[in-house]
């Protein structure tokens, strides 16, 4: 089998070969001009021209998956009669890397891996898709440990291009389900394959050994031993729902993947007398952490939300809030958990998250308004929340993140209304070409938001389905003004700008005129003065003396110096 090393696949250099199997080997690529690290599978070639248009229209499917627990598909091609795909890179490599054959797993790992295992492939029976080759060595470890689900029908799409005898996937045979031996494959399949995950992993053996037509034989027709006779204290619950998955009857399994998997979770609460324990914490999901240790660090897209006009229904539903707040805080969890979201801090109704990818977050937002707007809350109330995303750096403390992007987050949501999904201009370019779908964007344009130097440029996600159409962003540009962006902070004049604001608003005052020496920022003051009071006193107007350096926003021609002698000259107007 030839070393590609060294080669060039696309953008890609391959610099290292991570492993290879029955229909591929495996390469740590690096993009020649981003410098950033991918997976590059290899499949045997050469292939015909019939088979490689086989080839891309599965990559396509592959590429189209979008899973937080299934590997990204970056890129695919051919080259020299040779498929290859670019995937995600899982710097943790593989479970069978890190749980040899013969390893024994505590329950709630176990119950923690198959959570992650079930949750993609539920995702993708739901669009008509089946793995087919579910092994220890197709999950990956990737970022915060979190597992990664790879090669999703690649041993199809390989066995039927390439003509492949089933005794060459003796490898997996120990993995299959009896159907699948002979030839009808369901969503069951992958089921029958995670039964077999979950009883290797809890006893530290699969439930059939031998010869690869020993193993083929026993699939079919034996029964696998009982998993407490090699694990006692093993819950009776869990063995009872492991062995339902392992039937070979496909009818007798449960109804999806995702019941398996929950009603393992539901076992594993009992001990080994059936009695039922506290629930532990999900082992792959940081929510609520007591510290920063669990945060995740680097470029993170920080999730904020809260409910709009909350304290209205407070008011409007007396004690059933605490039941409409319970509801909502559950529906947020639940999409925060599916995406691998960490809850750095939850407050009555506002939530502040982080996820590790920007496409996390957009995902787990759209998937939270879906939900939300659906949800039958208490008393026919419509409960709506306004979220808003930043990408950045932030600091990480004692007590979750620090500095400018938190705050920049935090005015981006303030900005927003109800079902409103707001972006900044970081977290829109990173997800730009990775929307869900039924997704787009909207631009909004730049706003100045409070104590923010610079205007931010912002984003609204349009979803299908949720309203799209909603006021003005609740910005310092809310009313219209002609004040300009102040470059730095205005300092040491408080008591010039606070004269200001009291002269502005005396009744009766119609012109205001600030004199001084040139330089001395009389300008700069009445600005500082005006904007305080924008809200409150929205029809002033702000005038400059002709050829002050400082030009006014507007461009409309009785804002310009050249018209100030005019309009002075005339009476003045509010």
């Amino acid at each position: 089998m030839p070393d590609h090393v060294g080669q060039q696949l696309g953008s890609y250099q391959l610099i290292q070969m991570l492993g290879q199997g029955q229909w591929g080997s495996v390469y740590l690529g690096e993009h020649v001009h981003l410098r950033t690290q991918a997976a590059i599978k290899l499949l045997h070639g050469p292939w015909d021209e019939r088979e490689v248009e086989g080839f891309l229209g599965e990559a396509r499917t592959l590429a189209s998956l979008r899973h937080p627990h299934i590997v990204r598909v970056l890129d695919f091609g051919v080259q020299q009669g040779t498929p290859f795909l670019v995937m995600e890179y899982a710097p943790g490599g593989t479970l069978r890397q890190l749980h040899p054959k013969g390893m024994r797993l505590p329950l709630q790992t176990v119950v923690a891996y198959l959570k992650q295992v079930a949750f993609a492939l539920q995702y993708a029976h739901d669009q008509r898709l089946i793995h087919r080759d579910l092994k220890p060595e197709n999950l990956l470890l990737g970022h915060d440990r979190q597992v990664w689900l790879c090669d999703f029908g690649l041993a199809v799409v390989a066995h039927s291009a390439r003509s492949q005898p089933v005794q060459q996937t003796a490898g997996t045979l120990a993995y299959m389900a009896p159907e699948q031996l002979r030839g009808h494959v369901t969503a069951a399949s992958d089921q029958y394959a995670l039964g077999v995950l979950a009883y290797e992993w809890l006893t530290g053996s699969r439930p059939f050994s031998g010869s690869s037509i020993q193993v083929a034989v026993q699939q079919t027709l034996a029964s696998p031993s009982l998993l407490r006779e090699k694990v006692p204290t093993l819950p009776p619950l869990v063995e009872r729902v492991v062995m339902r998955a392992l039937a070979k009857d496909p009818d007798a399994r449960f109804p999806t993947i995702e019941a398996f998997a929950r009603a393992l979770e539901e076992g594993s609460l009992e001990d080994a007398t059936g009695r039922t324990m506290p629930a532990p914490e999900a082992h792959y999901v940081t929510a609520r952490p007591s510290s920063s240790r669990g945060l995740p660090s680097g470029t993170i897209t920080l999730l904020f939300t809260d409910i709009e006009g909350s304290t209205r229904l407070l008011q409007q539903l007396g004690a059933r809030y605490e039941v409409v707040l319970a509801d909502y805080r559950r529906l947020m969890r639940t999409a925060i958990e599916q995406w691998n979201g960490y809850e750095v801090d939850t407050q009555g109704d506002a939530f502040f998250v982080a996820f590790t990818r920007a496409t996390d977050a957009v995902e787990a937002s759209v998937d939270a308004q879906r939900a939300l707007t659906s949800h039958a809350f208490p008393g026919g109330v419509a409960v709506r929340v306004r979220m808003g995303l930043h990408t950045g750096e932030p600091q990480r403390s004692a007590e979750g993140y620090v500095g400018l992007d938190v705050h920049h987050a935090a005015r981006i949501v303030s900005a927003g209304h109800g079902r409103q999904v707001l972006l900044s201009q970081t977290t829109r370019d990173l997800v730009q070409r990775d929307l869900p779908d039924g997704v787009s964007l909207q631009d909004l344009g730049a706003h100045r938001l409070k104590d923010l130097q610079h205007p931010s440029h912002l984003f609204q996600l349009v979803m299908a389905g949720l309203p799209a159409a909603f006021p003005p962003l609740k910005t310092l540009d809310a009313s219209h003004h002609n004040l300009p962006v102040q470059p730095t902070p205005f300092i040491r004049r408080e008591q010039e700008v606070e004269a200001v604001q009291h002269l502005l608003a005396r009744s009766g005052v119609r012109l205001l005129t600030l004199t001084g020496p040139g330089g001395t920022g009389q300008n700069t003051c009445g600005a500082a003065g005006r904007r305080r009071t924008q809200r409150r006193l929205p029809r002033w107007r702000v005038f400059r003396r002709p050829g002050s350096h400082q030009r006014p926003r507007s461009g409309r021609a009785d804002d310009r110096p050249d018209a100030w002698r005019q309009r002075s000259r005339r009476s003045p107007t509010a």
